[in-house]
């Protein structure tokens, strides 16, 4: 492997970029010395003491050559030369301080020791990387810094409370967060040498670019300053008990439940969160000697479709058992996935508890890092135990759940912030979903609900009826949610096509640009072969296509190419072309059937395509034509 690796300092890190074989370069910081998979990268070919690589292992980093950067006024200049012995000589000492720690740090628990279990997030590291141990995951630099942080927090003693080390402990974890072979270096230019959280995509993906932070820049995640503690705040305060149970059989009487349950195929926190255990696990045993400090991974519900779902019940059913009679639960739920949510209208229905209210909050943020569907929002589900009497048929449901929908989606319209808005299209989708649970789970019977069937569906097997109900919800509330300042009555004369781009056009002017928004919304309009209308498809800069980028494309046939908004983009095009509104006027009265007949409509749409001159400034030229042309159809007389 041919490796070019240049030095360059930001922060007091050492920067180093690579190119492999394949002529692709990668950035990385302090790997002098990396452990690299070998061929058989399911064996276990080292002991939990390795800190070096071994001699056959493939692909070793090789350190060639060095940058030094050095900036005039005008002008920055670049030298390249090998490392120097001063380099070589930190990095061996480094090595030789780690190795004179290593074994009795893992007695002490400063820095892990215990092998990696394999599973379905904890399987990638020893498959990719053949790291076999959790502090493979980590150079000698970063277990020589982060074991420092580890030691001193733990020696302090009886010098600091108990709650300080705790919370310092938890500082120790957060610092190995962002300082191991997992953390991402930041490619973007504005935040050149950041390095980013190891779990940023909540999984344990071994990088090229992986970084290691200065410990100057450590004390931004440590979060915890013990110099300003003040142990008099924490004399004579009382707190309660923690008890660690399964759910499905802990006894303990409450009022108030709260839950965040696992959702079929989300993030695997039962594996990933030992990333953070192994690290503080003895010393959490000395803090709190009564609790369990092994992963207990064993425990989670995990997996899918039956065994799942028999597992939610078991849980949910034992919590309403445990529920005062004036008691409340709080589900914490995610997921677009309306089969996911008939799956946990089963669950909670079958559990005897009662959707009574819901609402959903912003939980994640848009990254770059997150490409394809992720949901941004998390929705709060409050339940009650259902004493209702009442006993209903499947098609009863329909006409409820859809007037249940319209008031969901109208009270949330209404504190709807116009210019900055609190809520995505994905928001108004969760919110339908939870309005259809809040009828399910409302009555003691469904005379057509074979509950026993429902548990044993597979994936093989037809939609179930409780999905095709979810589904009929998510459509209702697509089809009552129209852009802003839009005409209603031509909204609805209008073919899903056309809703879909001209929402489309809406979603862009926000800013929602993620490929997952516009998939949901094609799903909202029934809408298959959506791609068509897209002018990019890439994750986070999805949007619909431009009127020059359809250009003659896409005029014949049924659906979008028939349609009316369709000749009025080509008019578009060509009237910008033309530089004269006229142009795209004399295509529209020759080409357009019963063009006079629906002149209003048209004028109606383009003066909806002019308002977003400004906020989709990409297409300016194009909108400000649409204001003209619809000033001259205005004027027309024929």
């Amino acid at each position: 492997l041919e490796v070019l690796i240049f030095e360059k300092r930001i922060n007091g890190a050492i920067f180093y970029l690579t190119e492999t074989r394949t002529g692709k370069k990668e950035l990385s910081l302090n790997t002098m010395y990396i452990r690299r998979g070998r061929d058989n990268a399911l064996a276990d070919p080292a002991p939990s003491s390795e800190t070096l690589p071994l001699e056959d292992d493939n692909d070793h980093f090789r350190k060639l050559c060095q940058e030094l950067i050095s900036k005039s006024v005008s002008k920055e200049y670049r030298y390249y030369g090998a490392p120097d012995q001063a380099d070589l000589q930190r990095e061996t000492k480094v090595l030789a301080l780690l190795q004179a720690r290593f074994s009795e740090w893992q007695k002490r628990g400063f820095i892990p020791m215990r092998k990696i279990e394999p599973g379905m997030k904890t399987d990638e590291p020893i498959r990719n990387r053949a790291w076999t141990y959790w502090h493979h995951l980590f150079n000698p630099r970063q277990l020589l810094t982060n074991g420092l942080f580890a030691a001193t927090v733990t020696e302090q003693g009886d010098r600091f409370p108990i709650e300080s080390r705790i919370v310092n402990m938890i500082g120790v974890s957060a610092c190995a967060e962002y300082n191991s072979k997992l953390s991402r270096i930041h490619n973007a230019a504005t935040n050149e040498g950041i390095v980013e959280s190891a779990l940023d995509n909540k999984a344990l993906n071994p990088v090229w670019n992986h970084g290691a932070r200065p410990t100057t820049k450590l004390g931004n995640v440590f979060g915890y300053d013990v110099r300003k503690i003040d142990p008099r705040k924490f004399a004579n305060q009382t707190y309660q008990s923690i008890q660690t149970s399964e759910a499905s059989v802990i006894k303990a009487g409450v009022d108030l439940w709260l839950t965040d349950p696992p959702y079929a195929d989300a993030v695997s926190y039962h594996e990933i969160s030992e990333f953070y255990l192994f690290w503080y696990e003895k010393p959490l045993r000395d803090f709190f000697p009564d609790w369990v400090t092994e992963s207990r991974r064993d425990l989670a519900i995990k997996g899918a479709e039956v065994d799942f779902r028999r597992a939610m019940i078991a849980a949910y059913s034992n919590l309403c058992r445990q529920t005062s009679d004036a008691g409340l639960q709080v589900v914490m739920f995610t997921h677009q996935d309306a089969g996911v949510w008939a799956d946990l209208a089963v669950i909670l229905w079958a559990s005897g508890m009662h959707v009574t209210a819901a609402w959903t909050i912003a939980t994640e943020t848009t990254s770059a890092q997150k490409e394809g569907n992720f949901v941004q929002g998390t929705v709060l589900l409050f339940l009650r135990k259902n004493t209702s009497t009442d006993v209903a048929f499947l098609d009863e449901m329909v006409p409820r759940i859809e007037q249940e929908v319209k008031a969901q989606v109208e009270s949330m319209e209404q504190i709807e912030d116009k210019e900055e808005p609190n809520f995505s299209d994905t928001d108004y989708q969760l919110a339908a979903y939870a309005a259809a649970l809040r009828i399910i789970t409302g009555y003691r019977q469904i005379e057509d609900l074979n509950v026993e069937r429902e548990l044993s569906r597979s994936a093989k097997d037809a939609k179930s009826p409780l999905e095709s109900i979810i589904e009929n919800a998510r459509n209702v509330a697509a089809a009552i949610r129209i852009p802003e300042a839009f005409d209603i009555l031509l909204w609805k004369s209008i073919s899903p096509e056309e809703r879909y781009y001209l929402r489309g056009l809406d979603f862009e002017s926000k800013g929602e640009n993620k490929a997952g928004a516009f998939q949901e919304l094609a799903k909202n309009y029934g809408i298959r072969d959506y791609t068509e209308l897209l002018g990019s498809v890439k994750a986070n800069e999805t949007r619909v296509k431009t009127a020059a980028e359809f250009a003659s494309a896409q005029m014949s046939g049924d659906g979008f190419a028939a349609s009316t908004l369709r000749h009025l983009l080509y008019a578009i095009h060509v009237a910008v072309t033309d530089e004269n509104p006229e142009t795209g006027r004399n295509y529209l009265r020759s080409e357009l059937p019963d063009f006079w007949s629906r002149r209003q409509n048209i004028i109606k749409l383009l003066e909806y395509l002019a308002r977003f001159e400004h906020s989709v400034r990409h297409r300016s030229a194009e909108f400000k034509m649409a204001a003209l042309l619809a000033g001259v159809l205005a004027n027309d007389a024929g």
